[in-house]
């Protein structure tokens, strides 16, 4: 799969700001990828990492239909997270790169293969992954070594995002 899992592997921590379930941990680094630790057994985790996602895609100014997308998306992670993994914490990280924005849920639960199951329009459950392929431009999974972690990529139009302009000594 063309996303290097090491793109959410050196993030820094800053100060939690206030989400519905309990903040473990928040991170960010250099205003293009930010993560954020919450409690993986609470009812309100998906709720708190839809709520992230849309301040990191505020911050960052990218389009609605992307931002939505990307919420939609990390949203049926987070659930998936709660409520098959058994994982004490679960981290929903996002990041920006070049033409692309990535998010990805991580649990601490044992590794299981994930495939987007057969589509059976009476079923309850089940639908999750068949959003987040359809809303992304491709995703995949991972073993880290201690859990699982699943990552989304979604195409951003050209200039979505204001690329930053390096220093320059002098003047043009």
């Amino acid at each position: 799969m063309a996303l290097p899992p090491a793109i959410f592997d050196d993030l820094h921590r800053v100060p939690p700001q206030g989400l519905a379930a309990r903040v473990v941990q928040r991170h960010s680094e250099r205003g293009r990828r930010a993560a954020i630790c919450l409690d993986g057994w609470s009812p309100q985790t998906p709720a708190a990492a839809r709520a992230f996602i849309r301040q990191a895609a505020a911050a960052w100014r990218l389009p609605r239909p992307q931002t939505q997308d990307l919420v939609q998306i990390v949203s049926e992670l987070a659930t998936n997270a709660v409520e098959h993994t058994h994982s004490q914490t679960i981290t929903v990280t996002a990041a920006v790169i070049p033409g692309a924005a990535v998010v990805s849920v991580t649990d601490r639960g044992p590794h299981k293969p994930l495939a987007v199951p057969a589509a059976d329009d009476r079923a309850e459950h089940g639908r999750g992954l068949h959003i987040v392929d359809t809303l992304s431009q491709t995703w995949g999974h991972l073993h880290t070594g201690t859990g699982t972690r699943v990552w989304a990529r979604v195409a951003l139009p050209l200039g979505a995002v204001p690329c930053r302009q390096p220093a320059t000594g002098g003047t043009a």
